[in-house]
């Protein structure tokens, strides 16, 4: 058995880390964001798959990576607990836009938490679409995590229009939207598999 420094592996071309804020290239990253780009790019899986690189993203992964994944699922099922919560109470009222009562109030609570996740949700999808994807609207929609998200959102601001206008449409755009949403947690497991 060999031992492996895998320091060298976190570090730039000219040996820091990115614990070395001042000094380290920012620009070019550490040789493991290079391994990954090879990879991405020109489809070299040996690299990959060797058992020194496999370590050091199991000690990434168990160091860091896990719980920087877990907390945005943990805040998606509370979003999609509040949201089911709001549509099962509204679903009971004969004027959902009625919020009179402690268990309306709590309906709205409800609601207006799912409000403020859905629109730091969309904020966080345009920023990745611009990031990420370069405005091009086709790669982007390639993904099929990403049609999911879009189709929550369409579905679930279709909502307010026939909620204030009382109209039983509502029921039908948001049991499509609760199903969207319900689709939205393979894109946090994903990471987990």
């Amino acid at each position: 058995k060999g031992v492996v420094h895998h320091q060298v592996l976190e570090s730039d071309r000219n040996g820091r880390t990115p614990d070395d804020n001042e000094s380290f290239d920012l620009e070019r990253g550490t040789c493991v964001d290079l391994i990954f780009d090879l990879t991405a790019t020109h489809k070299i899986q040996a690299i990959a798959e060797h058992k020194s690189f496999r370590t050091l993203v199991n000690l990434k992964w168990d160091k860091f990576g896990q719980k920087y994944y877990l907390f945005p699922l943990m805040m998606f099922v509370l979003f999609l607990v509040l949201f089911t919560t709001a549509l099962v109470l509204a679903s009971k009222e004969e004027n959902p836009s009625n919020y009179r009562g402690s268990l309306n109030g709590f309906r709205l609570f409800c609601e207006i938490v799912v409000i403020v996740y859905f629109i730091g949700d969309i904020v966080l999808e345009v920023s990745e679409f611009f990031t990420t994807y370069n405005r091009n609207v086709r790669a982007y929609l390639s993904e099929w995590t990403n049609m999911t998200d879009v189709g929550a959102y369409l579905l679930t601001l279709l909502i307010i229009p026939f909620r204030i206008a009382n109209n039983d449409t509502q029921w039908v755009f948001a049991s499509l939207a609760y199903i969207f949403h319900s689709m939205r947690i393979f894109d946090h497991t994903i990471m987990y598999s």
